[in-house]
């Protein structure tokens, strides 16, 4: 997996993470930086169609992790 936005690196942090308790703030971390990036991709209109792709399918994945996280841990 290429990283070609900032916020990537956090998220990649977050999906390779093994440990159940680091994952929740992975996780955690992951989520804060791309609603950053969202705001200010909605505040200054220079966002790419590309990025806004990659960050819906990366929230998507997050969303997958935190489900699987708390179903392993229930």
């Amino acid at each position: 997996m290429d990283t070609l936005y900032a916020w990537q690196k956090v998220y990649r942090e977050a999906i390779l993470e093994v440990d159940d308790t680091l994952l929740r703030e992975k996780i955690a971390a992951a989520q804060a930086v791309i609603s950053v990036r969202l705001q200010e991709l909605s505040r200054d209109h220079n966002g790419s169609g590309d990025e806004l792709m990659a960050i819906a399918d990366a929230l998507n994945g997050l969303r997958v992790l935190r489900e699987e996280r708390q179903r392993r841990s229930a």
